[in-house]
């Protein structure tokens, strides 16, 4: 689980900014890689839940069977290539990031 100090409160809510999103996706040690692996299949499950509802068109379109840890190392990429982006909220970029490595065919 990760604790309130890995966390950063902004106007009363919590969220996890991409750089401690990364710090635990680069440990390797196990707890970190869980909290890891945990934070970016909650991501990719409030994506899928927002497209269920009709509310939102699908920005990435995931193959069967990805293992956890791929999707990980792209989200750990990414975050390489735009170190700027850890600054933000961690769920948006996951997503983005998977995007990017797994776009929706256009109709």
């Amino acid at each position: 689980m990760i604790g309130l100090a890995a966390q950063e409160i902004v106007r009363g809510l919590v969220y996890v900014t991409g750089a401690t999103l990364y710090s635990q996706c680069v440990n390797p040690a196990a707890e970190p890689q869980a909290a890891c692996m945990s934070y970016i299949m909650g991501a990719i499950d409030l994506e899928a839940i927002g497209e269920g509802v009709g509310r939102l068109p699908p920005t990435l379109c995931l193959p069967e069977n990805v293992p956890p840890a791929r999707l990980r190392d792209i989200v750990v990429a990414y975050y390489r290539a735009n170190p700027d982006k850890r600054q933000y909220s961690a769920a948006g970029v996951v997503v983005t990031a998977l995007a990017v490595e797994y776009p929706c065919a256009k109709a």
